[in-house]
């Protein structure tokens, strides 16, 4: 099925991106965001889905990447239930975030 028709919320975020962006170039002034760079969007019913081992930091010189935001869409998720992101911060000790509120 086609993620945004079935998902408001997130349809709604990305066609307002704009508005996102500006509120937060006014709370952090520093962080100069000027477009929307990549959206990557992961429906997961179940079952172990994951995203496969990368960096959100490209190599590239020409990216600009300075922000990577994650948004849990299932709002009765509690400690147990998985989804957690998985920090690899090499040399220091893996680090797992659980959503929040």
């Amino acid at each position: 099925p086609d993620v945004l028709s079935q998902c408001p919320v997130l349809e709604r975020l990305l066609s307002e991106e704009g508005d996102l962006r500006a509120a937060l170039n006014d709370a952090r002034p520093e962080l100069r965001l000027d477009r929307l760079e990549q959206a990557k969007i992961q429906v997961n019913t179940g079952g172990g889905g994951a995203f496969p081992l990368h960096f959100d930091v490209s190599s590239s010189k020409t990216s600009r990447r300075v922000l990577t935001a994650l948004l849990y869409l299932n709002p009765a998720w509690q400690d147990g239930d998985g989804g957690e992101v998985e920090l690899l911060p090499f040399p220091f000790p893996d680090l797992a975030v659980a959503p929040a509120d």
